[in-house]
């Protein structure tokens, strides 16, 4: 449908993001507009890198002090859902029959959770900002969906934050998520209706609007967000001094900050953040319980982190199976 229409092309689309919707290089779904999901933590700690895989994490997680936490939740089942957040596609499979739940992977994530407060133990504390100037917590996973993000997590943490990513084997850990994502049913009887009221929504008039929150999937739209974002105003105070005019302010929990024009390097690094999302934010309850489920065991101390691996492994691999 997409093909046969001129007033929108697959090229004026975000293609890195458009090739994360398509199965067997078909597309059964597009984004109307997205978020990016990535970690981030000070530039002076994590220095030039803009990913990192999971041994690269730990090394970090071993050079901070004992007293502070990595991550918001401490607990164990937190870390390891850090740790399995983009990795779905080198620990399932859907098209064999195994995975590699009892791989070295794996296993390695359950070591490192393990390091972290057992979850009955845990008590979380949602007062993010405080924690983080404070210095207890040293990364903070956060949704990117504008470019003048930066300044509030520069002002929160007091010095400049890069964006890491999740840890993964392969890619940058940033991962594509949406609210907005929409399909027409192979059954749909009025597929033609369906495609122009979706292509309404891909149009440069509706990508262009800035109440669309999120970044647009249409290239034009996204500029035109950019475009926004960095317009620098001003007003004349009472002693006749131009100054810049605030975009508003913007906060988490009690933590507020008075936000301003993106600078050119803020695009530039939430330009290279959309540019690098390789992968899309996916789970599956099912196996997300069997995997908490069965950690728990090797947790306690009732199973090696090899014999809850093999129990995972072969849950997932009957429910996967089930699932075909």
């Amino acid at each position: 449908l997409m093909d046969q229409d001129a007033s929108c092309k697959r090229t004026d689309l975000q293609e890195n993001i458009v090739k994360l919707y398509e199965t067997d290089e078909k597309l059964y779904a597009l984004p109307i507009s997205y978020d990016i999901m990535t970690i981030l933590g000070k530039s002076s700690m994590l220095g030039s890198r803009k990913a990192w895989t999971l041994d690269e994490m730990i090394a970090f997680a071993d050079e901070c002090p004992g007293d502070r936490e990595i991550f918001a939740d401490g607990s164990k089942s937190g870390a390891l859902s850090i740790c399995t957040r983009a990795n779905w596609d080198q620990l399932v499979d859907w098209t064999s029959d195994e995975n590699a739940f009892n791989k070295e992977l794996f296993i390695k994530m359950l070591q490192f959770a393990n390091r972290f407060t057992a979850d009955e133990q845990y008590t979380y504390d949602d007062n993010l900002p405080q924690r983080i100037q404070e210095d207890k917590m040293q990364l903070m996973e956060t949704n990117v969906s504008g470019f003048s993000i930066s300044q509030l997590f520069n002002a929160m943490f007091g010095e400049p934050v890069s964006f890491i990513g999740y840890p993964t084997e392969n890619g940058s850990g940033a991962l594509v998520y949406s609210t907005s994502t929409i399909a027409i049913s192979a059954k749909c009887n009025a597929q033609a209706a369906a495609w122009e009221f979706i292509s309404s929504m891909l149009s440069e008039e509706f990508q262009s609007q800035s109440t669309l929150y999120n970044f647009p999937i249409r290239k034009s739209g996204l500029e035109k967000k950019i475009e926004r974002e960095s317009e620098v105003t001003y007003y004349t105070d009472e002693n006749g001094n131009q100054k810049e005019q605030s975009k508003g302010m913007s906060g988490m929990g009690d933590f507020t900050l008075e936000t301003y024009a993106a600078k050119e390097e803020e695009v530039q690094a939430v330009r290279q953040l959309i540019e690098s999302a390789d992968k899309l934010r996916t789970s599956d309850d099912q196996i997300s319980s069997i995997i908490t489920e069965e950690a728990q065991a090797f947790f306690s101390g009732g199973k090696t982190a090899q014999e809850a691996a093999d129990i995972v492994e072969n849950r997932i691999k009957t429910y996967v199976n089930e699932m075909k």
